[in-house]
């Protein structure tokens, strides 16, 4: 292997690898063409340089169906489908951050930044994944500057509450809403929950490890009495399968869910049911570490960081401010 040359007309570095001219990278340093250079004479059972990107994708995304949930490759698949189309023949030398935010900022120029946040960070882990695996040395797009993700910091206040619930008349979305609400449980746990989960004795719900976010732990999720009363009856109504269903007895989807929220009221989602909960928890006297179980957050620290809701009822925080000086 001949060592790097710059081509200027391309703004790129280049080097021979078994008789063929491969590309090191597009608008890079020499001291980064050397190391890619470097890297390259090391190592070994590594995909070629000029790979397609969308063989990384379809590398990883193969990996992914067989090894994590559906929802987790479909996600995925949404961005890197919509990456891989708009570069078609882009290679793994060639790809450099502004193709990411160039892709990111055309695609999804209606979208939040969260969104947009999202979309960078798809594309980026499958060439992580295949520096994991010993397919490239590194990775071209490792850092890459991604928009802010949005907060969400709304919750849903007791007059908006009351609102929703008048607007729904169907009583299995009204089930759905009182049990998010009561147990503060996440969507894709609800959705998911069944009569074998229900532990009567100590009037919870346990889902098994496999089914838990993280897959490390157990997820347990205690009922209040209305949420008690909601799963007992739900649970006489379907003792096989999902017990949450619509009025045609078919499992809630994520779209469902999602589509059901828009007719409440713009910016609302199920998520904000969980935050409501946690808020209202908070407010009540319930500690942060409690509420961390009560939410199934592994780390404690989340509810500081994740639940800035507090701040929106000026009148508990005056009331802590005097409290200080009490």
């Amino acid at each position: 292997m001949r060592k790097p040359f710059y081509v200027e007309s391309r703004d790129t570095w280049m080097v021979w690898l078994n008789g063929r001219q491969e590309k090191l990278g597009k608008g890079i340093s020499e001291e980064e063409a050397f190391e890619r250079y470097r890297e390259l004479k090391s190592f070994r059972g590594k995909l070629r340089p000029n790979t397609l990107v969308a063989v990384v994708f379809d590398k990883f995304l193969d990996d992914l169906e067989v090894n994590n949930p559906k929802t987790t490759y479909d996600w995925y698949g949404h961005f890197l489908s919509s990456f891989a189309k708009r570069h078609r023949t882009l290679t793994v030398s060639e790809i450099c951050p502004n193709d990411l935010t160039e892709w990111a900022n055309k695609d999804f120029k209606d979208d939040s930044p969260s969104t947009r946040h999202g979309a960078i960070r798809a594309v980026q882990r499958p060439f992580n994944w295949a520096v994991e695996q010993g397919l490239i040395p590194h990775s071209p797009i490792a850092r890459v500057k991604k928009p802010t993700p949005n907060r969400r910091e709304k919750i849903i206040p007791p007059k908006l509450w009351d609102e929703i619930m008048e607007k729904e008349k169907s009583i299995p979305w009204r089930d759905f809403l009182v049990f998010m609400r009561e147990t503060g449980c996440r969507v894709q746990e609800i959705r998911i929950l069944e009569a074998s989960h229900f532990d009567e004795a100590h009037r919870r719900f346990i889902l098994p490890t496999s089914s838990s976010k993280g897959k490390k732990t157990q997820r347990v999720i205690y009922t209040t009495d209305a949420a008690l009363e909601i799963a007992r009856r739900r649970i006489e109504e379907f003792p096989e399968g999902p017990i949450f269903r619509n009025a045609r007895n078919k499992p809630l989807t994520r779209n469902a869910i999602r589509c059901r929220f828009a007719r409440y009221g713009k910016g609302l989602c199920a998520t904000l049911l969980r935050h409501t909960f946690v808020t209202e928890g908070l407010i009540a006297g319930v500690d942060s570490v409690s509420m961390a179980v009560l939410v199934g957050h592994s780390d404690p620290s989340m509810v500081a960081k994740q639940y800035q809701h507090l701040a929106q009822n000026p009148a508990y925080m005056e009331a802590l401010a005097k409290k200080v000086r009490q």
